[in-house]
């Protein structure tokens, strides 16, 4: 097993990454155990070096793991503007001061978070980890694109509308590389899917395109911590929060 090191940016909350990641995981696939994040090898934080650690197992590709890690860990992204700004409101001033550096992950595979954010459709996070692990497993224990469309899955505990979306991407995945194609060059292509809507292209933004000023206002959750059912009212209140967008909404997540 090799070991690589990333620099990154302090302040840099580690365990409050590993804690979103953790609710996320896909059962079988990755793993957070204590303070480690586990795909594909191990990644870990050095702090007093600045650095992120990753061993990596053998046979695995080192350059590939590294750029995931990176794109999924964004650990050069300097934050202090960003906690400057958002700590001015009194909302969400205590979750920047609790982990001060938050980074809105981004994501190891852009076709895999696609499929998440769709099995994500309406369910609590617990609920779509189930319905993964179930659709990894019919997929043979890895999901690709071609695995995806080939996958029985009847009966699987999702709507079939649903499904048909899942399958949707799949295919239009097995076409288009989600990772080597810039996100405003696919997100057109992916925006034509039938059943996909605002919600789901929000978060891809957010977390696919990197994009700093998205905040998808017909989630639940951000409705939720806002007091603010209606997303046209919670649009227009979000835009003090600009540039700065998707931030505010990860730290609304986190409070």
């Amino acid at each position: 097993m090799s070991t690589v090191r990333l620099p990154l940016v302090q302040p840099f909350p580690w365990q409050a990454l590993l804690d979103y990641l953790a609710l996320r995981c896909i059962p079988g696939v990755e793993a957070v155990e204590g303070t480690s994040y586990h795909r594909f090898g191990v990644v870990r934080a050095n702090l007093a070096g600045a650095a992120l650690e990753l061993d990596i197992a053998p046979g695995a590709d080192g350059a590939l793991a590294q750029h995931r890690i990176a794109h999924l860990f964004r650990p050069m992204l300097a934050t202090a503007n960003i906690d400057a700004a958002l700590s001015s409101d009194a909302r969400l001033a205590p979750a920047v001061h609790a982990a001060p550096g938050m980074r809105l992950p981004g994501t190891w595979s852009g076709f895999e978070l696609a499929v998440r954010v769709v099995i994500g459709q309406q369910v609590t996070v617990a609920a779509a980890r189930t319905l993964l692990a179930r659709v990894v497993q019919r997929c043979g224990g890895e999901m690709t694109p071609e695995r995806l469309v080939a996958a029985d899955l009847a009966n699987i505990g999702m709507p079939q509308a649903r499904t048909d979306t899942v399958l949707r991407v799949a295919t239009l995945a097995s076409t288009v590389d989600f990772d080597a194609t810039p996100w405003l060059d696919l997100r057109p292509r992916v925006a034509a899917l039938k059943g996909i809507g605002p919600w789901t292209l929000g978060y891809l933004d957010m977390r696919l395109g990197l994009l700093d000023d998205i905040f998808p206002a017909t989630d639940v959750g951000l409705q939720l911590a806002c007091g603010e059912r209606n997303a046209k009212r919670l649009v227009q209140h979000a835009e003090h929060w600009a540039p700065w967008r998707s931030f505010a909404a990860l730290r609304l997540w986190q409070a």
